[in-house]
């Protein structure tokens, strides 16, 4: 019976937590940022390495000759090539480009397979 009160209690806080983060507005805050902010923030340029791609979050990481890291979104980004979108970049391909940092965020905005 304990058992039963207890875990009562803890999915009863649990969904308070959850209807205060819905009414807070935490998640239209991290979805509005980069319309936002798109055009105020300045453009980076990179030639690096493709070391790892994530199609399922739309990331990938480019890793320069000097051993910087990068990891990027591809949400907005425009491709040079014939393909239709970077989810078709392959592991070890050099890429060029541009990309903006909203936040702590690094957004793609264009890509060039060389």
């Amino acid at each position: 019976m304990l058992l039963v009160v207890l875990i009562s209690m803890l999915v009863s806080a649990a969904c308070s937590a959850a209807a205060f983060a819905w009414q807070s507005g935490w998640g239209e805050v991290v979805t509005a940022e980069p319309e936002e902010k798109w055009g105020t923030v300045r453009i980076e340029h990179f030639d690096s390495i493709v070391s790892s791609r994530d199609m399922a979050s739309h990331q990938f990481v480019i890793e320069s000759p000097g051993g910087k890291v990068l990891i990027l979104r591809d949400d907005y980004a425009e491709l040079e090539q014939e393909y239709g979108d970077a989810e078709e970049l392959k592991i070890g391909e050099r890429v060029s480009g541009s990309y903006k940092t909203i936040g702590t965020t690094n957004y793609a905005t264009f890509i060039r397979s060389k």
